[in-house]
């Protein structure tokens, strides 16, 4: 299915063996949406995740930025209890920190109530650094299975977040363990084991949610991972690089 190892896939392997997970691989169109449930949560890879940020107190700061359209109203939050629930643009940054909590005590999460058309919830996302991207990941926690299931459609941007192209229309994702706390985790590749999108260079994303599971999903983390240098790339680089030192040094005897 791949061409080569993909690191937040493996991730979600180990994590499926470890705790008893189901891993569904479920074909849309061009992306391959691979959907894992755990009982005892995953952890982020943050390494060529270009929608990483350092995690602050409060959300976001420095050159991060991100928007949301239609965020949970008063009563649409009604379900969080306690915790880590933010629902404005200062919790945003909880979804881009690394930290997938595992379970909602985590107080790392953010709560998304969705909506139909154009109530729906937006959230728009700049690339740290515009890059391909050889796979997305999105991820849920609660203390049981009654918000987790994922939903949402996601589209690119190429020039700056001006227009949008369809990724996917309709990613879906339930949890099937009988275990909880529930936790899962969605991963998107491309069939064809390259870069999403044909390999554009992709400035911003767009997470679209659509209705969601009892009103309210608690997300924890969306990440985006830029593809890694094959080692044969890098042993140019480094020849390309010990050359040009050399040359200096020769210049400046």
């Amino acid at each position: 299915m791949f061409s080569k190892p993909n690191s937040i896939f493996l991730t979600g392997m180990v994590a499926a063996i470890a705790s008893t997970s189901v891993l569904t691989a479920i074909s849309t169109g061009s992306v391959i949406v691979s959907g894992t449930s755990s009982s005892t949560g995953f952890t982020v890879p943050t390494a060529n995740d270009v929608l990483y940020h350092e995690p602050t107190l409060g959300g976001a700061t420095g050159s991060y930025s991100a928007s949301i359209a239609n965020p949970p109203n008063a009563t649409e939050a009604s379900w969080n209890g306690s915790g880590g629930y933010r629902s404005d643009i200062s919790g945003l940054g909880y979804l881009f920190d690394g930290i997938a909590p595992s379970n909602q005590f985590g107080n790392n999460w953010f709560g998304v109530a969705g909506g139909t058309g154009s109530s729906a919830t937006v959230v728009t996302v700049p690339l740290q650094t515009a890059s391909a991207l050889d796979s997305i990941a999105t991820y849920t926690v609660w203390g049981d299975s009654g918000r987790v299931n994922q939903s949402y459609s996601v589209s690119y941007s190429t020039d700056g977040g001006s227009t949008y192209t369809t990724l996917d229309s309709s990613v879906a994702y339930t949890y099937s363990l009988a275990t909880t706390p529930a936790a899962t985790e969605v991963v998107l590749t491309d069939s064809s084991g390259g870069a999403l999108a044909g390999g554009a260079i992709i400035t911003d994303l767009q997470f679209t949610f659509g209705p969601q599971q009892n009103n309210g999903v608690a997300y924890s983390e969306i990440a985006a991972y830029a593809p890694v240098p094959e080692p044969s790339t890098l042993s140019v680089l480094g020849v390309g690089a010990a050359g040009l030192l050399l040359l200096l040094r020769r210049r400046t005897a």
